[in-house]
């Protein structure tokens, strides 16, 4: 359970698989670095540690997982990381959509009775 109830977890981290190449073999990428560094300093701030979801296992040619779409709704707020890659991908623009429906005229994105700024 996320902090904020009504979720499931507290941040989606949506992000291009290509960003999170490790610079040298063995080394972990910058996203990975960029997890763990938020669900640290998030923990301080909160004495607890988050929730936070992302799937590392869809590459270039895997099937877009229905659980990506899924999860949308259950996270209270979606960190994407734009870059080049970000932008040229079919999956992450596929992310994107599935949060355009929860966005308000207001700026604001809203799942169910919860809203949050978008």
């Amino acid at each position: 359970m996320s902090f904020l109830t009504d979720y499931e977890d507290d941040i989606f981290i949506s992000y291009a698989h290509n960003d999170n190449q490790a610079v040298l073999e063995g080394q972990r990428g910058w996203i990975d670095n960029f997890h763990q560094a938020l669900e640290k300093r998030l923990q301080v701030y909160l004495g607890a540690k988050p929730k936070i979801w992302r799937d590392p296992r869809l590459q270039g040619n895997d099937y877009f997982a229905d659980a990506l779409v899924d999860q949308i709704p259950k996270v209270a707020i979606l960190v994407s990381v734009l870059s080049p890659s970000y932008i040229k991908s079919d999956w992450c623009r596929k992310e994107m959509q599935a949060v355009l429906p929860h966005r308000r005229p207001d700026g604001r994105c809203s799942t169910g009775e919860q809203s949050a700024d978008f």
